[in-house]
């Protein structure tokens, strides 16, 4: 009866823990114990069955969902399928934002793939968290998913699954609150199972992608890279229009974006070198400080050299960068001083520098997106 009474309790815009197990007598482990599997759904509609029995609608892993109580002298609740909630072969208006977003459709998780994993039998729900809550929180304290200041103690190792599960959220969410410019969203990532893809398995990450797509005021790169074994990644770089920002900016939003898209970053895999990584993490908006924090955490490389040369591809000025303390600077030569005696000498005309190398030996030139 437990499950039935913690359904009474259930609200629109909450998160439930769902334990779930198959309930038709397969799944059984060697062991001689039923499979169980933890997954996450949130409650977007509460109603009554046929039957006259509560019954929660919502979404769980791109699929749209029913749980219902099973009434008096049954355990438990049963989790039932009503479809894929983003459709991959249709045109129905309530999807076409997803067109806008190039290269995504072709690769989406196909429905039968997603259902074929679904358990049905529910002996175990937890309310975990709320929209509403999460939003609370966003305007408390919008740090962990914008600037990640409190990096050091918190942002590199998240050991709370609901915190881990809602990450994505939050920051699509900070995105459309303007608390923050620049948000990186995994849309495919092909070395993962099609049942497992991001943007379905974090609550509401595809309600808020949906609501920035659709905001005036955001606009946003398509970010597709193939890793060595050609599984395809595709991502969104979203960001806000100029105009548009909460706090004074130091780097460009839309250059910030078309140089995260430059590089084919994906939000679930890191970026190739370590320059590379720096760069991404700058353009996300994230402190220097907390950028090197995070790949030492990782136990990457780190040279000054990636932070300064990610600050001209950037744009961003050396007093600027000075307000990240604690970061290493790289020494300049003083200029050059001329005496009243001296002629100062018509400047010579400006000469791209050379290419870089990086770690892997291959040439860089310009700044990306330049």
């Amino acid at each position: 009866m437990l499950v039935a009474k913690t359904l009474l309790t259930v609200r629109e815009g909450d998160l439930l823990s769902l334990t779930v197990t198959p309930g038709d007598g397969g799944g059984h482990l060697a062991s001689g114990e039923d499979e169980t599997r933890e997954i996450w759904m949130t409650v977007t509609k509460i109603s009554t069955s046929t039957g006259g029995r509560r019954q929660l609608e919502g979404e769980s892993n791109g699929l749209r969902v029913q749980l219902i109580d099973q009434g008096r002298g049954l355990q438990g609740a049963r989790l039932g399928v009503a479809g894929p909630v983003l459709a991959r072969g249709t045109t129905s208006p309530k999807d076409r934002w997803i067109e806008s977003l190039v290269g995504w459709r072709d690769v989406m998780s196909r429905p039968d793939d997603l259902e074929r994993g679904v358990l049905s039998s529910v002996t175990r729900v937890a309310v975990v968290a709320s929209l509403d809550r999460l939003e609370q929180a966003l305007e408390q304290d919008h740090r962990p998913w914008t600037t990640g200041l409190s990096s050091p103690t918190r942002r590199a190792v998240i050991v709370d699954p609901v915190e881990s599960a809602t990450q994505t959220a939050g920051e699509l969410l900070a995105l459309l609150k303007g608390k923050r410019d620049v948000a990186l969203c995994q849309l495919h990532a092909g070395w993962l199972s099609p049942d497992q893809q991001p943007i379905f398995t974090s609550p509401w990450a595809l309600a808020m992608l949906k609501k920035c797509v659709e905001d005036p005021c955001i606009n946003f790169e398509m970010s597709e890279s193939d890793d060595v074994e050609a599984h395809a990644g595709i991502s969104v770089v979203l960001y806000r229009a100029a105009e548009t920002g909460a706090t004074k900016r130091s780097v460009d939003p839309a250059l910030a974006a078309r140089t995260v898209a430059a590089l084919g970053a994906q939000a679930d895999c890191p970026a190739v070198t370590p320059y590379e990584r720096v760069l991404v993490g700058m353009a996300l908006g994230y402190s220097e400080r907390d950028v090197a924090y995070h790949h030492k955490n990782e136990g990457g490389a780190f040279s000054a050299m990636y932070f300064a040369r990610a600050r001209r591809t950037l744009g961003v000025a050396e007093s600027v960068a000075v307000a990240d303390a604690g970061m290493p600077r790289v020494a300049k030569k003083p200029p050059a001083t001329t005496t009243t005696a001296e002629t100062p000498q018509p400047a010579a005309p400006a000469i791209s520098e050379a290419p870089e190398e990086d770690e892997a030996g291959e040439k860089r030139g310009q700044a990306v997106g330049e």
